[in-house]
């Protein structure tokens, strides 16, 4: 008989680590806030992709690349380069990536 509760055991801890770091990501978007005195969740739908590109070891130039990419052609608002900076670092750096 194989013992399967080891890997559902790993899978299970996989997925709340994945959501922690969701969660991170959601807060911190929260506080970059490009458009400014809207809903609290209205840029959760952008952090599992963040968290996606930063645990496949995306590059803090590629991160500030799709954050101003969300910026100026998602949300249709103007650059914001110094904003997108502090942001991109905090989300690095929350995500254990390291600073910049």
């Amino acid at each position: 008989m194989i013992d399967m509760t080891n890997g559902d055991s790993e899978n299970q801890t996989q997925k709340k680590q994945a959501k922690a770091m969701i969660r991170q990501v959601e807060a911190i978007l929260r506080r970059w806030d490009p458009i400014g005195g809207v809903p609290a969740d209205e840029y959760d739908s952008y952090a599992p992709h963040i968290v996606a590109m930063v645990s496949q070891g995306c590059s803090f130039d590629d991160l500030l690349k799709e954050m101003e990419r969300i910026t100026t052609r998602k949300m249709g608002l103007e650059l914001n380069s110094k904003r997108d900076e502090i942001f991109a670092k905090e989300i690095l750096k929350s995500l254990g990536k390291g600073t910049v």
